[in-house]
């Protein structure tokens, strides 16, 4: 989705059409999400309990739906086109991205501790 909103924005600059795009990037944020994601009946249930333990860990470092709107409304208004709730997690993540592009390699689930600070 985030390369189609940046072409999507190119399009439109292109095309010359006065639309502003922007692109949602939310990082933890609080929701039934993490109580409701069940178990698995057949198949690998550690992994499935490893998961669901690892979802837990994030709600604990999570924003609530109401501070991720007004950090990601805020900077709407100041015409940002990414739209961060966690802006000290992006250099960690993209620096993760940039690597994973440049050796071509498939996407990875992420292990270990959850830090949100980790940039």
């Amino acid at each position: 989705m985030l390369a189609l909103t940046e072409c999507l924005e190119l399009d439109l600059e292109t095309a010359g059409i006065d639309i502003s795009v922007a692109a949602i990037l939310p990082g933890p944020v609080a929701s039934r999400i993490f109580e409701s994601a069940g178990g698995v009946e057949s198949g690998d249930r550690a992994a499935s309990e490893a998961e669901r333990a690892a979802m837990l860990q994030v709600k604990e470092v999570s924003m609530s739906a109401l501070e991720a709107a007004e950090v990601v409304f805020a900077q709407g208004a100041a015409a940002d086109f990414y739209l961060l709730t966690h802006l000290e997690m992006v250099g960690g993540a993209m620096a993760m991205r940039a690597e994973q592009l440049r050796t071509r390699s498939a996407p990875r689930l992420m292990t270990g501790d959850f830090d949100a600070s980790a940039s």
